[in-house]
């Protein structure tokens, strides 16, 4: 039976970081892919590995709560030395539009820029319009096309400077429609841009 609404944003969201494979992170992990598959109409989208989202692997994986029901995810790995990439951002269709995506993503910077890194690289698809409105709207470019799908005329990539002020305030701002992984492939880059080396986020 499929989870109730919740009836207005006045819960609070608590974020808390979480081994990738512990059963409520698997749970919504599992959930993310399951809905991209069926919206790109593929079997699978690929798993993920939750070793490479372990602190000790330059990596952080996070679960969003409200009124205690595990309701978001989303994490990061290692991509480059000063760059890290979002993996699995997901907000539980009964929780959406109520600003949970955007309090994951400020967690998931701000525990990258902690580790270090300088920026935060995503990649997301056309079959994901809730994905392409909200990493603009919270200070991502596009970026050049890099990793196993940069030839996929489906995704867009984006990409973050940390450290910068975002549009985005999630004590302010709620109402993002967050749907599945909301990494995102907009904007590809006119030219060719190694992906070795990082581009530039000004």
């Amino acid at each position: 039976m499929p989870e109730q609404p919740f009836s207005s944003s006045s819960s609070q969201v608590v974020v808390l970081a979480v081994p990738a494979d512990h059963p409520e992170a698997a749970r919504l992990v599992a959930a993310t892919e399951a809905e991209l598959a069926e919206r790109y109409q593929v079997p699978s989208i690929g798993r993920i590995d939750p070793a490479a989202f372990r602190p000790e692997a330059g990596g952080g994986f996070f679960v969003a709560f409200l009124e205690d029901r595990a309701v978001g995810c989303g994490g990061f790995h290692r991509h480059q030395p000063l760059v890290a990439e979002l993996k699995r951002l997901y907000v539980a269709p009964e929780a959406r539009r109520l600003g949970v995506a955007r309090q994951l993503l400020a967690r998931i910077e701000a525990a990258a820029s902690t580790l270090g890194y300088q920026e935060l690289w995503l990649e997301t698809g056309v079959e994901q319009p809730e994905a392409l409105a909200l990493y603009p709207a919270a200070g991502y470019r596009p970026l050049a096309p890099f990793g196993a799908r940069a030839h996929d005329p489906r995704s867009r990539f984006f990409g973050k400077r940390l450290g910068q002020p975002s549009p985005l305030d999630p004590e302010q701002r709620a109402g993002e429609p967050c749907g599945p992984d909301a990494t995102s492939n907009q904007g590809r880059h006119p030219g060719p841009v190694a992906a070795s080396a990082p581009k530039r986020l000004c």
